[in-house]
């Protein structure tokens, strides 16, 4: 049976240690709050730090959240995600899937931010495989 596309985001974070590295919460913020400059075509220089540093500033020194409160916050991220992807018409799992075939090919550098930078040789995945309507 063919792994789902969150085992293989799973295994692959796990393959490169990424589960390993202490849970930062400015910093899985900052990942998303990086990909949302992107996807407003802000992509600002040297994105992914300034995206760490502008929610370093944001968040709240008192904000004191159980990890229910997190995993919440980040299951909402995803099904408003898939929500999206469904409304653009694209098969989400799939989108998924495509996406992962590309990150598979971008190395394993993890560079001072805790995020796997792509290689010269990436390239993008097709996601035109993946549209549905």
């Amino acid at each position: 049976m063919k792994p789902t596309a969150i085992n293989r985001i799973v295994k692959w974070n796990q393959e490169r240690g990424l589960d390993q590295k202490p849970f930062d919460l400015v910093q899985e913020v900052a990942f998303v709050y990086s990909e949302i400059l992107e996807l407003t075509g802000n992509r600002v220089p040297n994105h992914d730090q300034y995206a760490y540093d502008f929610i370093s500033k944001i968040q709240n020194p008192e904000l004191s959240l159980s990890q229910e409160d997190i995993a919440d916050g980040f299951g909402d991220i995803i099904v408003f995600s898939i929500g999206a992807l469904h409304k653009l018409g694209y098969d989400p799992e799939q989108v998924l899937n495509l996406i992962m075939d590309a990150n598979e090919k971008k190395g394993t550098y993890i560079n001072h931010l805790g995020k796997i930078e792509k290689t010269q040789e990436f390239v993008a995945p097709d996601l035109t495989q993946a549209k549905s309507k």
